[in-house]
């Protein structure tokens, strides 16, 4: 217990929040424990937590399995690795914080190539319905039309083949992250966009779930 308390103090984790000297069955009711909190309401109904474990023994097998999320460092045992979801080829915690700011980014992608994706389509396909015919007797060439559909395609996988250029962004002793290149810089439009379009009742009145918050915002660390 003291060898974790010690730890716990280094990494900025409260030590009223450190579960140590506990069986694998143990640590799997923990979990269990921590996945019925209710964060809030939306729509009518209870949003529980969601739970991400790290672990690399036999030990946290079990946690890993239980978990929503197990992440496995890839110097582990191999029980550990196939129990989870997310392997981490170095041994390094900071890459924990990476790989739940890597899924952000991805996230955020998917977002905005859906927003991209309806915006451009309502736009394009009152066009290509001869919406103009009536009034200028103009309609849309079949092979235009063509190449509009293709262009949302080929944006779409572009957009997606842009995450290669991911940049992990820096931690800081504090916890805070600094992020490089692209990752944030569309994050609040993306989002507004999202939740207008995908929910605008709960987007409007506020009961709804709030995607898109910051990593500290959303991370407690048991």
């Amino acid at each position: 217990e003291a060898t974790a308390i010690a730890v716990a103090q280094k990494v900025g984790i409260d030590k009223h929040n450190v579960c140590s000297d506990v069986k694998p069955e143990g640590k799997a009711d923990l979990i269990r424990r921590l996945q019925k909190r209710r964060m809030g309401r939306s729509g009518g109904k209870d949003v529980l937590n969601k739970v991400a474990v790290v672990g690399d023994g036999i030990n946290d097998a079990v946690a890993l399995a239980q978990s929503d999320v197990g992440i496995a460092i890839g110097a582990g045992t191999e029980v550990a690795v196939e129990a989870a979801d997310i392997v981490l080829v170095r041994s390094s915690l900071h890459d924990v914080v990476v790989s739940l700011h890597l899924s952000r980014v991805v996230f955020d992608r998917i977002r905005l190539n859906f927003v991209w994706a309806m915006a451009y389509n309502l736009f394009a396909l009152p066009f290509a319905a001869g919406v103009l015919y009536p009034f200028t007797d103009w309609t849309l060439p079949p092979a235009f039309a063509g190449l509009m559909m293709a262009f949302s395609s080929v944006s779409v996988v572009t957009s997606s083949l842009m995450l290669r250029l991911y940049v992990k962004p820096i931690i800081h002793e504090d916890g805070t992250l600094d992020e490089q290149g692209c990752a944030g810089c569309s994050s609040g439009i993306i989002e507004k966009s999202y939740l207008c379009l995908s929910s605008p009742y709960h987007y409007l009145f506020g009961d709804g779930p709030m995607y898109g918050a910051s990593l500290s915002d959303e991370l407690e660390i048991v």
